[in-house]
């Protein structure tokens, strides 16, 4: 779909980033791999102190799509079909130990046709991920490090233009997600029980889309306290950030003076 395979310039005005990636998607894949602790790369340890650490993804050519770090030991990640086959992966890797070790897995439950957007996590066991373009579509949770995944049905994201971009929580029970426009408005969801009952934003809180063509970006967000702003592309116009300062319960929206076509990725 649209913002998945294309890059475009960077630049960055105040807070506002403009990032691109170029998330291919991923195999299926139902081996586990084996654990092996990561090796020092000395070029990049010679420059600079970085210490290269191995993903453990047992297929060739997976990237790094999405990384999030729960603190200085807990760091989960989504994987990317980097062979140039455009093939949707499931899979993740996680370290409990700092990046000393990596293990890898693959969402259990998920279609072999869908592709991880991002990864959320709250520590070592229990973690979020939207997929997309597969069937179905939506959110599944992990309560127990990985090993198993469901998906969480309320969020539905399956009417015609659906596409989960975005999933984050504050704590154990509250969250929200973000997807493209359905039914001429976003489709977002808040939850208060961790994602087992998710109720979509109603429009009215939800400002318009620009038009036909404006999309919100996968993993494009960031959150301080109670505050969240996401991106959109839009190749009719300039790209915007909308923002909720209530979890996402209620929304308003800015302009930027970036060229039509460009990613918004914000920062704060």
């Amino acid at each position: 779909m649209k913002k998945i395979n294309k890059c475009f310039k960077a630049a960055i005005i105040i807070a506002i980033a403009l990032a691109f990636f170029l998330p291919g998607a991923a195999m299926a894949a139902t081996m586990k791999t084996q654990v092996i602790p990561t090796q020092p790369f000395s070029p990049l340890s010679k420059a600079g102190g970085w210490v290269e650490q191995a993903s453990n993804f047992w297929e060739a050519s997976r990237g790094i799509q999405y990384l999030y770090a729960v603190d200085e030991n807990v760091v989960w990640a989504s994987a990317y079909d980097g062979g140039g086959s455009s093939i949707p992966v499931q899979e993740f890797t996680k370290t409990i130990d700092g990046g000393t070790t990596w293990e890898a897995d693959v969402v259990d439950t998920a279609p072999t046709d869908g592709d991880i957007a991002m990864i959320m996590a709250l520590d070592d066991t229990t973690a979020w991920v939207p997929i997309h373009s597969g069937d179905p579509q939506g959110i599944w949770k992990t309560s127990n490090g990985g090993t198993n995944w469901v998906r969480q049905d309320t969020a539905l994201f399956s009417a015609s233009g659906a596409f989960p971009n975005i999933v984050h929580f504050w704590n154990e029970n509250d969250g929200w997600c973000q997807g493209d426009p359905v039914d001429g408005y976003y489709e977002m969801y808040t939850t208060t029980d961790g994602g087992d009952n998710w109720i979509r934003v109603p429009q009215v809180d939800i400002p318009d889309p620009a038009g036909a063509g404006e999309y919100g970006v996968v993993g494009y967000y960031d959150v301080i306290g109670d505050t969240v702003w996401w991106g959109t592309q839009y190749n009719s116009g300039n790209g915007r950030v909308f923002k909720s300062t209530d979890k996402g319960y209620t929304w308003s929206v800015y302009d930027t003076d970036f060229p039509s076509g460009c990613y918004i990725d914000i920062r704060m």
